[in-house]
C-alpha cells in the first residue's frame, strides 16, 4: 500500500510569511562624510571675471550687464557667466557681495562640459588657482552646484563626534529663489561640533562630501564669527530618514 503524506496549508502559509517578513534582515546602510578644503566665490570672482571678459575679447565682444532680462545679449557679452551664475549675496545693507562658501556658482546639467573646456584653457588657467578642480552635484533650485576644491588639500574624514546634530526643514529659501519643497524633499543642514568649529581657519571654505550608499550629497562650510551651519543641498525623505536612524545610533563611519 502506498502512503501519502501532506503538510496542513497553515504550515505552507506559516512557512511562506517567515520567509518574506520574518526572516527578512533589515538592509544595513552606510554613511561616510568628508570635509575637503575649497575655494570661494570671494576667492575665485576676480580671477572668474578676468576668464570671461577674456573669452568675450576673444568673441569681439565687450563684457557688458545687460542683466537677465535680454539673456540672448547677456549671453553673447559674457560667456562664463551666462552658463555659470555666481554665488552672490546680500548684506543687511541690501550690497551684494561673492559667496564665502565653496559652491561657487549654479549650472545646468547641459553646460558643465562647456564651463569644463573653459576652465581647461591654458591661457584661463593661468588666471586660476593651479590646485583647483571643478566638481558638480545636484542642488535645491533645479540646477546643480558648482564646487570648487583644493586638489591638493588634506582630508578630514568625519565622524558622529563630530556632529551636533542635523536639521531639516520642509520648506525655505535658496540662494535668492524661493522654493516650496515637496513632502519627499528637505532642506538639510549640519551643525557642527564646536571642537571641530575651533579647529577650523576663519573664512576657509570647505566642501562637505557626504556618501549615502551609493548617493553623494554635497554641501558648503565656512567658519564665521559666530559659527554658521554646513548647508547642503536638498535631500530626500528616504536618505532623511536614514541618517536619522543612524545618527541617532552613532553609526557613521
Amino acid at each position: 500500500m502506498i502512503k501519502f503524506s501532506y503538510t496542513p496549508l497553515w504550515h505552507i502559509a506559516l512557512l511562506l510569511f517567515l520567509i518574506t517578513h520574518g526572516c527578512k534582515e533589515e538592509k544595513q546602510h552606510v554613511i561616510s562624510m568628508k570635509l575637503i578644503e575649497s575655494y570661494s566665490n570671494a576667492d575665485l570672482m576676480s580671477a572668474i571675471d578676468s576668464a570671461n571678459r577674456l573669452l568675450a575679447y576673444r568673441k569681439g565682444v565687450v563684457v557688458s550687464d545687460t542683466g537677465y532680462a535680454d539673456f540672448e545679449s547677456y549671453a553673447n557679452n559674457n560667456p562664463i557667466f551666462a552658463i555659470l551664475r555666481p554665488n552672490i549675496q546680500m548684506n543687511s545693507d541690501g550690497q551684494y557681495y561673492p559667496g564665502v562658501t565653496s559652491d561657487i556658482g549654479y549650472i545646468s546639467a547641459k553646460d558643465t562640459a562647456e564651463l569644463t573646456m573653459y576652465f581647461h584653457d591654458s591661457a584661463i588657467t593661468a588666471l586660476l588657482p593651479p590646485d583647483m578642480e571643478l566638481i558638480f552635484a545636484p542642488n535645491a533650485v533645479d540646477k546643480l552646484s558648482a564646487y570648487a576644491i583644493r586638489k591638493q588639500s588634506a582630508i578630514q574624514q568625519l565622524t558622529a563626534d563630530h556632529i551636533k546634530h542635523f536639521e531639516f526643514k520642509s520648506t525655505g529659501l535658496s540662494g535668492v529663489t524661493g522654493i516650496i519643497f515637496n513632502d519627499d524633499e528637505f532642506l538639510f543642514f549640519i551643525h557642527l561640533s564646536d571642537d571641530l568649529i575651533n579647529k577650523l581657519p576663519e573664512n576657509q571654505a570647505y566642501t562637505i562630501l557626504m556618501n549615502i550608499d551609493s548617493t553623494t550629497l554635497t554641501g558648503s562650510y565656512t567658519r564665521t564669527n559666530p559659527p554658521a551651519v554646513a548647508n547642503m543641498n536638498s535631500i530626500s525623505k528616504q536618505n532623511k530618514d536614514i541618517i536619522e536612524k543612524m545618527f541617532n545610533g552613532k553609526v557613521i563611519d
